[in-house]
């Protein structure tokens, strides 16, 4: 029984409904109808194997289609390196994974408006940002709806895969990329996946970017302060190690106070 060959793995306000939503429509690509399964980061299906034969029975195509892509995409398996490790544990032979990234200021703050719509939130950004820790600490799969930080920090979430399955199986995609060069940027998704491209239509209603919830935005400048510390050194990392190309964000780091400032 053939699993997954290809795993969207993040990141989370991203981009990542948006380029599942294409990659659904291509006639190489099947993909099973819930875009996020959640296999790898939920610890009661793991250890099971019935729990991995429902797994991969959902990657079984209709009769006659004989896919060059199996994928699944659950954006929170990027802010788990043990995703990782039951990854390369549990589906041997070779994959390929996708990450889109996004300014991490940027993340940070639709992750939350996210978390205050569906009511996981009902605090203020600067309380979810003091509660993230404890969150983390008691439950890192339970709680990770709620790292605004270590979801935002790329190296450190990308390392575990790179480490595992090497550099050059894994394509990382710029959210703004995405929406500004969506046909150049899925022409590049294809070449990754070795199946010919396709023309797409840049659809906006499925970019998935959600509407702002009433939510208080507001932070202290020494939680900013934390924040730049710890992003830009993470993105110095995720250029030089990963080879992204993130210096603008970087250099815009000690302008984004006003977006919390409000």
């Amino acid at each position: 029984m053939n699993g997954p060959n290809c795993i969207g793995i993040g990141s989370m306000k991203a981009g990542s409904t948006y380029l599942h939503s294409l990659l659904k429509k291509h006639p190489d690509v099947f993909t099973p109808e819930a875009k996020e399964i959640h296999f790898f980061d939920n610890p009661h299906r793991l250890n099971k194997p019935e729990k991995l034969d429902e797994y991969l029975s959902l990657f079984e195509p209709p009769v006659g289609f004989d896919p060059k892509i199996r994928m699944e995409y659950t954006p929170n398996y990027m802010f788990s390196a043990l995703s990782a490790i039951r990854i390369y544990r549990m589906l041997p032979g070779e994959k390929k994974f996708i990450a889109t990234i996004r300014n991490p200021f940027e993340r940070l703050i639709s992750h939350y408006f996210h978390n205050i719509r569906n009511g996981r939130e009902t605090g203020t950004l600067s309380q979810a940002l003091n509660n993230e820790y404890r969150l983390r600490l008691s439950d890192p799969l339970k709680n990770v709806h709620f790292a605004y930080i270590a979801g935002s920090m790329y190296y450190r979430c990308l390392e575990p895969f790179v480490e595992l399955f090497g550099r050059e199986s894994l394509l990382i995609i710029k959210f703004e990329d995405l929406v500004a060069q969506t046909q150049k940027i899925f022409s590049q998704v294809t070449d990754f996946l070795e199946i010919d491209s396709m023309t797409v239509n840049p659809d906006l209603g499925s970019r998935n970017a959600g509407s702002k919830a009433q939510g208080d935005t507001f932070i202290t400048e020494a939680q900013y302060a934390m924040l730049s510390e710890i992003f830009r050194h993470d993105l110095q990392q995720t250029q030089r190690k990963l080879g992204v190309s993130v210096q603008p964000w970087v250099k815009s780091i000690d302008s984004h106070y006003h977006l919390f400032s409000d």
